[in-house]
């Protein structure tokens, strides 16, 4: 208590009373005058970085899951096409039968052993072209 400054006088006083209660005691200095300490700038840096670290962390999570989703709707769109286009391959199969394709083939001119038929109908006057 050495250190302590004690005030001028031991008689009560309203003013030193109310300076003491409402300005932190004026009067008496309890502490030593200390010195400042340095921003801790270090621990703050290693936050903000480690703040952003997670903040982009789970950035990529969100956009890894979307491509994710995107990645499996699209295999769904495709696993569908595949099967429309063996449901198309089918009808377009089986639209004629066998006996339809073999009659169309047969009036277009072709015969069964892959060769084309020709006929050759001959003129009722061949001296009918040389004199005109």
């Amino acid at each position: 208590m050495s250190k302590m400054k004690q005030p001028a006088s031991n008689k009560f006083s309203l003013k030193t009373f109310l300076a003491d209660v409402f300005f932190g005691g004026k009067e008496y200095k309890t502490r030593n005058a200390e010195k400042k300490t340095p921003f801790p700038l270090i621990p703050v840096a290693t936050f903000i970085i480690s703040t952003a670290l997670i903040l982009v962390t789970i950035f990529s999570i969100i956009h890894i899951s979307e491509l994710s989703s995107e990645i499996a709707s699209l295999k769904k769109q495709t696993v569908a096409l595949a099967a429309k286009e063996e449901s198309l391959k089918n009808d377009l199969d089986h639209r004629y039968s066998f006996a339809e394709i073999i009659e169309a083939v047969k009036a277009l001119g072709f015969s069964e052993d892959g060769g084309k038929i020709i006929y050759i109908e001959p003129k009722s006057n061949p001296d009918a072209d040389s004199t005109e």
